[in-house]
């Protein structure tokens, strides 16, 4: 079952759905009533993902499921961080792996909680890819140059998706007797995680960061397509199937 859900994603989602739409299209030249409008659904659909308005419309509802707290309101006896991935075979300047953007910016969002609040720092992400540093390893370190010790960090390294880093933290923070942690992730991956730590019985506080939306006004470049967008629809699209795979598998 896991495999299955790293495998189908990129067959599901843009670039891969596209490459698969195209392959048929070839398949289907010589019946032109079938490979028109599949080619045209094909052309049009690249187009939209790729414009910011479509991209913004897809990631804003889950950027925006829970607002952004007052750092000195936060009330919290742990802190969660889930590694966003890492980038092997990149060493830094003291000749390790490094966290991906991702990953600095939630490392970065619980560091100035911390500043605050100095309380334990669960770092979580395991390696589903095989790589020497997993992603809680690479976090781990990026926190200690900010200035948090290790002594203050808790690292859960099994975890190779979201529900596992809510079933392998919930059982630490549940051994350290924390009942109110506040989780920092993306925003646009917090719904996903929130509900997985529910799972397991978990309430967090969720801090989002990492935010992928355009929040200014549009003029005619931004409905121009691009990359960035094109990434900031898959990357919305990847978690609405992610939380409907979750609904349907894990039952959260």
């Amino acid at each position: 079952m896991f495999f299955l859900s790293k495998f189908l994603p990129p067959l599901l989602l843009p670039p891969g759905l596209f490459l698969l739409l195209l392959a048929l299209v070839f398949f289907l030249r010589r019946r032109r009533r079938a490979a028109l409008p599949l080619a045209i659904v094909l052309v049009l659909s690249l187009y939209l993902l790729s414009i910011r308005p479509i991209a913004d419309s897809l990631i804003l509802p889950l950027e925006n499921s829970f607002p952004h707290p007052a750092r000195t309101s936060l009330n919290c006896d742990a802190i969660v961080v889930l590694g966003g991935g890492v980038l092997p075979n990149t060493p830094d300047a003291q000749g390790r792996a490094v966290p991906d953007p991702s990953s600095i910016q939630r490392a970065y969002a619980a560091f100035s909680i911390w500043r605050r609040m100095p309380v334990p720092v669960l770092v979580s992400g395991g390696s589903s890819q095989g790589e020497r540093w997993t992603s809680a390893r690479a976090i781990a370190a990026f926190l200690v140059d900010l200035g948090i010790h290790r002594d203050f960090q808790i690292l859960e390294e099994e975890s190779r998706n979201t529900f596992e880093n809510a079933k392998f933290s919930a059982r630490l923070l549940e051994e350290r007797g924390s009942v109110s942690p506040c989780l920092v992730s993306s925003a646009y991956h917090l719904p996903r995680a929130v509900m997985s730590f529910a799972a397991f019985d978990v309430a967090v506080v969720p801090v989002p960061t990492d935010y992928r939306a355009y929040r200014g006004s549009y003029g005619w470049p931004h409905f121009l397509p691009s990359a960035h967008s094109l990434a900031v629809s898959n990357t919305a699209l990847h978690e609405y199937l992610g939380i409907l795979y979750y609904m349907l598998v894990h039952g959260v």
